[in-house]
């Protein structure tokens, strides 16, 4: 066996030991970056990590990525450089859906995930929501669900113009909402089972071409904002199990295209507006709440209220016909 001194590397042209260097698979060469400083250096660059992935990366002629191979999976470890030359080589995907890549959801998105301009579709089931996010341009569809997320929701994600669709649900993201959600196109926003705190911002009343909204088992706190009953599409809107306070909105029964609405487990109190009976609600939830007096009779034509419906409702009463 040849053996080879640190002192024998350093003697060599750094372009001598690039090329010898570049034919290592990427997931060993990036281990030899602690053999000395001259090894450091040349796997660091950014011409190395091209003209290494370029070696080894098979070539992907879809445009679609739906499960992740293994240079997929070292891409969430590889230093810097390598992520960025791997995602500027894959930057023409339009859709990419990587769950379980490690098996447990608990690496960070590579700060180069911004570098995948052309993507329409981003399911990931890994990482924390990075910053550069907001250079995914042409983003339609973000799903981060099921996954151990923490800090917060990046204001960033405002300046994301075609994003229609938010799914972060059953993480540990904590703060508040950033009220630049309401710069968006969304009909879906889903940020159930988080640790979300703070107000719901009454910008989200803007959003016009929102179907579905779920805010449920957050810490949420304050008022229901009037606001969103300029919801004008708003088929869905459950903020149940929150802190939630004060009376219910009876400007909500603006939001004429309601079906479903469900603000029980929350503190909310007063009585239930008798304005709701105007809408053709499906199904509506108070329990486990402050309020007090009747059910308005309308409402009761329009809403089934089962006992299990009010559970928790001490003071309020269901008006007999």
């Amino acid at each position: 066996m040849i053996r080879i001194s640190c002192t024998e590397f350093n003697q060599l042209s750094y372009d001598l030991l690039a090329v010898i260097l570049v034919w290592i698979h990427p997931g060993e060469v990036i281990k030899l970056r602690r053999v000395c400083k001259r090894f450091q250096e040349c796997i660091n660059s950014q011409f190395f990590a091209v003209a290494n992935l370029s070696n080894f990366a098979p070539i992907k002629r879809c445009i679609y990525s739906h499960r992740p191979n293994e240079f997929d999976r070292f891409w969430f470890l590889w230093p810097k450089n390598f992520q960025c030359a791997y995602a500027k080589s894959l930057s023409y995907f339009i859709e990419i859906r990587w769950f379980y890549v490690f098996g447990k959801n608990l690496l960070e998105i590579p700060a180069a995930i911004g570098l995948f301009t052309n993507l329409k579709k981003l399911e990931l089931g890994v990482g924390k929501i990075p910053i550069n996010i907001q250079e995914l341009v042409e983003l339609e569809y973000l799903s981060l669900s099921v996954n151990e997320l923490t800090g917060s929701i990046p204001k960033e994600i405002g300046k994301l113009e075609k994003l229609i669709e938010i799914d972060i649900n059953m993480n540990k993201l904590s703060g508040s909402l950033p009220q630049e959600l309401a710069n968006l196109n969304l009909i879906s926003l889903d940020l159930r089972g988080n640790m979300i705190s703070g107000g719901i911002p009454p910008e989200l009343g803007t959003l016009r071409n929102a179907e579905t909204v779920f805010l449920q088992d957050n810490l949420l706190t304050g008022t229901i904002p009037p606001d969103l009953g300029n919801m004008e599409s708003l088929r869905n809107l459950n903020v149940s199990r929150n802190k939630l306070s004060g009376e219910i909105p009876a400007a909500l029964c603006n939001a004429v295209n309601l079906r479903y609405l469900f603000l029980n487990n929350n503190e909310l109190c007063g009585k239930v507006p008798v304005q709701f009976g105007m809408l053709h609600l499906w199904e509506m939830r108070i329990s486990h709440n402050r309020l007090s007096g009747p059910i308005p009779k309308i409402l009761r034509r329009v809403v089934k209220f089962s006992d299990r419906t009010l559970m928790g409702t001490k003071k309020i009463k269901v008006m007999k016909k």
